[in-house]
This record gives structure tokens, sequence and C-alpha cells, in this order.
């Protein structure tokens, strides 16, 4: 059973003041005595109320003095990294300073792009006389959509005209590296109701690949 008495100090207080006022003036009928538990019972509101005020105000002092102390700090790192910016600006600071004073110590010497780790997920968007139109997305844990990983410069896609399906990787034929994800492939009017087979992979800024995607498929209308 959930406690009569609010918990939270403000409703304790609305509470506490009702049920003193109805207890003043119903004590007799209430079996309290008027000039025994009254007064003792008022006592130990004066003290409630005394403390809780005083609790309000240090509350209050303590915010007032919070939002003056972060504008002080902001003001301060403001002032502190303008400085920082003139320190690193000068030809003469080294890295042994900027490490005494605990800024930033510049990358002289870049991290290695690293060869891309998934494969790009390949849809047919569009079959239309002639021409498929292939879409590149990103996997489910790197956000799905269209677009690109970080670090990859482009998209690797091959292919295979004609049945059967490729078994193998030396049974595709590189078509294009394409920097935008979205692909256009036209067909002379001999592939017309040929299927073609696409795979694709990721490339990285430093020209490593990554794994295959899974194989996808459209025939060529003629």
């Amino acid at each position: 059973m959930a406690d009569y008495i609010p918990a939270p100090d403000a409703e304790f207080d609305s509470w506490q003041a009702n049920w003193v006022t109805y207890a003043a003036a119903d004590s007799v009928p209430l079996g309290l005595n008027p000039l025994v538990d009254i007064p003792a019972i008022r006592a130990a509101q004066t003290a409630w109320d005394t403390h809780y005020d005083g609790h309000l105000t240090a509350q209050a002092a303590a915010q007032a003095a919070r939002a003056a102390k972060d504008a002080e700090r902001a003001t301060y790192v403001a002032l502190l990294r303008s400085f920082s910016q003139q320190i690193q600006m000068r030809s003469d600071t080294t890295d042994e300073q900027r490490g005494g004073m605990g800024i930033t110590i510049p990358d002289t010497e870049p991290t290695p792009v690293p060869a891309p780790t998934t494969a790009p997920v390949l849809n047919i968007v569009a079959s239309e006389r002639l021409r498929h139109v292939v879409e590149a997305s990103k996997t489910a844990p790197e956000g799905g959509g269209p677009g690109k990983p970080p670090g990859v410069r482009g998209v690797q896609l091959w292919r295979k005209i004609g049945d059967p399906a490729p078994a193998r990787e030396s049974d595709l034929q590189f078509a294009a590296e394409f920097t935008r994800t979205r692909m256009t492939l036209d067909y002379q009017m001999t592939q017309g109701g040929q299927t073609v087979y696409y795979q694709a992979r990721w490339v990285s800024a430093r020209g490593d690949t990554g794994p295959w995607g899974e194989l996808v498929s459209a025939t060529v209308v003629k």
C-alpha cells in the first residue's frame, strides 16, 4: 500500500499544512488535547517551516552560484583557448611545450586509411530498355541507405552478362569504378533479353578493396 504521506518536500509541505489546520480545528472530535497535543504539533511544524525555508533559500543560492560559475568558466575557457591558439601558431613552439601545457600536439603523420571491412548492398533500382540503374548502399549497421562509408572513395562494379550465374570471381568482368553510388549501365541491342549478374566491393582512398557484396541480377529489357 502506498504511503499517504507525500515523499517530495513541496507536496509534503502542502499536505502537512492542511493536516495541522484540520487537526487544530477539530482537535476534540479527533481525540486530541487542544492544550497539549496541538501546541506540540505546531512546535514541530514551526521547526519544519524554518528548516524547509532555509533549505529553499540555500537551494536557490546554490543554483545562482552554479549559474555564475558556469558563466565565469565560459569566459575563462574562451580566454585560455585564445592564448592557446596564439601559442600554437608560433613557429618556435615545441611539442614539449605543448605537452607541458596540455594543449593539442599536431599529428604530423596522417593515420593510414584502412581497407573497407564491409561490402556494398546492391539494388537494381531501374531496369529500362537496354539500361540498368544500379545503386550501392551501406549495410544496416552502418546506417543503411545510399552513400559510402567513411574512408571509401568509390565502388568497384563487376558483372557477368548471360547465364549461367558466375560460380567464381574469375567469371566476373570489371565494369567500372564509380565515385557515386548510383550507377547507370547501357547495353547493346544484341544483349537484350540476357541476364546480367552484378557484384561489387568498396575501394578505399588508398585503393584498397573490401569484401565482395551479394550477387544481384536483372534482365536487359529489349
